[in-house]
Order: C-alpha cells, then structure tokens, then sequence
C-alpha cells in the first residue's frame, strides 16, 4: 500500500492505494498542521490502525517547502517510512526550457499522470487556489504554462478588497447582464473565466507541436469543466495517479 501526499498552499490532501486503486482519501486545513504529532494524527484519521504495517511507501508532493520536514518526521515517526519527496529531478519528465527551481512539483506531477494516460501532447488545467495550466509536448517534454488566480479566490478579493462587494458563491448566472450586485459578480466571475479558459487553452495550443487533449482536475475541476468548452476530460485525482506513477518510478 502506497499513502499520497498532496501538500498544497490551503490543504492537505492524502490518499491511500492498494496497489493501483484509491481506497481511501480525506483532507485537512494546512494551518491544522503545525507540528509533526499533529501531521501524526491527521495521517492516522484515514484508515484503521491494523492497515499501518501494510503500508510500504508515502510518497509526497508539496508546494510548501516548511511543511516538508514536519511531514517527512510525522511518517517516520508513525509509518517508519521515510518518504520519497517529489523533485523536477525525479519527476522522471523532461523540462524543456523552464527553471526547475521555478516550478511548482504539483504542476510536474499532473503533467506526468496526463502524459501516462494520453500519451501525446495535453494541457492540464488544475483549478484549485490558482488555476494553472499546463502543457506537455506530443513526445513527453515539459513546456511550460500559465497562472492566474482561482475563483474562489478572486470571489473573495472582491469582498475583502472593497467596502460594499458581498462574497458570493459562484454559479451559472441568470443573464449576462446583472441587475443587482450580486448578479453582477456572478456573471463579471462566471462568464469571465469562461473566455479566460478557452481564450488561454487557445492561445497555449497554438504554441504546441500538435493538438493536446486538455484536461480539468483540482478541486473546482467540475466547476470550469461547465464554464469552459476547451474542456475535454475531468480527471479529479490526476494528482494522486501522479504521485503514485512518480514512487513507482522511484
């Protein structure tokens, strides 16, 4: 059994294999997760103690650099597993033209599981507290991608960044145009990240060596995979099937 780790800006989310299918995962508010004993129990949250000695590798990716220790403790401490710690240097992808210190390991990690499932040329869109975009060449090289803020979070700038803008949940607007504020935001959030996302997937296409296969995953995957038409699959754990691809690699 295989435990992956997805540490992310706003939490963390692991997932538990048996060989190459998910039985379990669950998730945590980083700042939960503030010392090793705490990371200790959140691990132990997820599955029955008899299946600790069942577990042969903890593998994580992480975009928060100060959690690696306390994690890497937590599981030697509770699993008496030390984990592999995903790198671009064991990513086993090639990086064509991008500074590895640069890049987030996540944005590597879907890259390489969209890459296995496809096998040609993919944009990987992760919509999460940012939604990145990704693209992987027709022969498996890294290229690059782009960033922008993830709606929740832009709903929440314009609340807490304004005197009178409420925070809003954001859905399918009524009308294009609004008749109150909160109609205004939704279709400003709404029908604006729609062209954002087809007009970037576009844009980012034309700049590859053939047509890629472009993929929704993250959190709010189901959310802009109803916004946008570029969308052609939503694949929800594209994190963790990375993960688990990278320590098998490894």
């Amino acid at each position: 059994m295989l435990l992956a780790v997805d540490i992310g800006n706003t939490k963390v989310a692991l997932a538990l294999f048996r060989g190459k299918r998910i039985v379990a995962r669950w998730s945590c508010e980083i700042g939960l997760l503030s010392t090793p004993s705490r990371i200790g129990r959140f691990i132990r949250e997820g599955f029955d103690a008899s299946l600790k000695r069942a577990i042969e590798g903890v593998c994580i990716s992480s975009v928060v650099p100060k959690m690696d220790s306390p994690f890497k403790r937590a599981c030697m401490n509770y699993l008496s597993v030390d984990p592999v710690l995903v790198t671009p240097n064991n990513v086993g992808l090639k990086i064509s033209g991008y500074d590895k210190k640069q890049i987030g390991v996540d944005r590597l990690v879907n890259s390489v599981a969209a890459y296995e499932r496809y096998k040609g040329a993919t944009i990987v869109i992760d919509a999460g507290s940012c939604i990145t975009f990704d693209a992987v060449s027709s022969d498996g090289r890294y290229l690059g991608g782009a960033i922008v803020p993830g709606i929740p979070l832009a709903s929440r700038s314009l609340n807490e960044m304004t005197a009178k803008l409420p925070l809003i949940d954001i859905q399918k607007p009524k009308r294009a145009i609004g008749r109150n504020t909160e109609e205004s935001i939704r279709s400003g959030i709404y029908n604006g990240y729609s062209g954002l996302i087809d007009r970037l997937v576009d844009s980012i296409s034309r700049d590859m060596d053939s047509k890629p296969v472009v993929i929704a995953t993250g959190g709010d995957s189901k959310l802009i995979s109803k916004i946008s038409s570029s969308i052609e699959e939503i694949h929800p754990d594209l994190i963790f099937e990375g993960i688990h691809l990278i320590w098998q690699r490894n």
